[in-house]
């Protein structure tokens, strides 16, 4: 077998055919439909291998970990991951964890909202903001952790995290044969990206909480608590004010205190949406058309 290949290798033409599979594989990322194949791989893994929890009590803001390097092809003239490429990194990621979820729980939820209005239920993408922070270099590995950040009346928000190689949570609560780690140690974050989401049936708008309760993700609300209290209550605060939830009875307060830690720094996406009435092409003249 070894000597056939090295003959058709030898033949006119068979070093640069080794050369081009070569690089293909090292470039299978930038292939058409490699996207596709990535996002609908999550879909296939958490839609029929992934098995849900006994218990749901804490894992809406647990993070899913997916792991990607950088080739050739995704590098830019500075010789590192260009910044342009990490959306469709980001966009696997949250598709995995959009997967999850809906197998946990989204998906029986959708159902019984039917009734509400025409069409199917469905989760729509309305807005992605990535700031970046180290450098990634060709090849290297990487892992993104996305988890819930908070939610509003319209909006879900997910932050995706893309740090270097080297950390690992305590425990994998859907995997439990994998090992964690007990040392301590400080994660190289390289970029970090809000996301936001929204939860329609048909031309409805239907309330992050409504969904996440009828999934099971929420614990039960306090009867002597008015409705709009959970959106009213401490809205100022963000993360740098409170201190992260830790605990191992998740009550509603402990659940409500975990999205307000993020819904300060989530909803600075929203004041983004003002752009778009800035924009006024014919009121001053423009640099040129190429």
């Amino acid at each position: 077998m070894i000597s056939t290949a090295l003959d058709l290798v030898s033949k006119a033409g068979g070093i640069e055919a080794l050369i081009a599979i070569t690089f293909l594989l090292l470039n299978l990322k930038g292939l058409p439909f490699a996207w596709h194949v990535r996002i609908f791989y999550g879909f296939f893994q958490h839609g029929y291998i992934t098995q849900p929890p006994k218990d749901k009590a804490g894992i809406l803001f647990q993070p899913l970990i997916t792991s990607t390097r950088s080739p050739a092809l995704e590098c830019d003239y500075n010789l590192h991951k260009s910044n342009s490429t990490y959306f469709s990194d980001l966009d696997v990621a949250r598709a995995h964890l959009l997967a999850c979820l809906m197998k946990l729980g989204i998906t029986e939820a959708g159902k019984r909202f039917k009734s509400q209005g025409k069409g199917s239920f469905g989760i729509i993408l309305g807005g992605v903001a990535c700031n970046f922070r180290r450098e990634i270099k060709p090849y290297e590995a990487v892992d993104i952790y996305t988890r819930v950040l908070s939610w509003d009346r319209k909006w879900l928000y997910l932050v995706s995290y893309v740090v270097k190689k080297g950390s690992r949570p305590v425990a994998y609560t859907l995997q439990p044969w994998k090992k964690g780690t007990r040392k301590a140690t400080q994660p190289v974050v390289c970029a970090t990206s809000v996301a936001k989401y929204v939860f329609k049936q048909g031309r409805m708008t239907i309330s992050p909480e409504l969904v996440l309760q009828e999934a099971g993700f929420l614990p039960a609300k306090p009867t002597d608590l008015k409705v709009e209290s959970a959106y009213t209550d401490s809205e100022e605060k963000g993360i740098d004010a409170m201190e992260p939830a830790e605990a191992d009875t998740w009550s509603w307060e402990v659940v409500e205190r975990e999205r307000l830690r993020g819904k300060g720094v989530a909803e600075l996406m929203n004041e983004l949406d003002t752009l778009h009435d800035e924009f006024e092409p014919d009121s001053r003249p423009a640099l040129g058309a190429y």
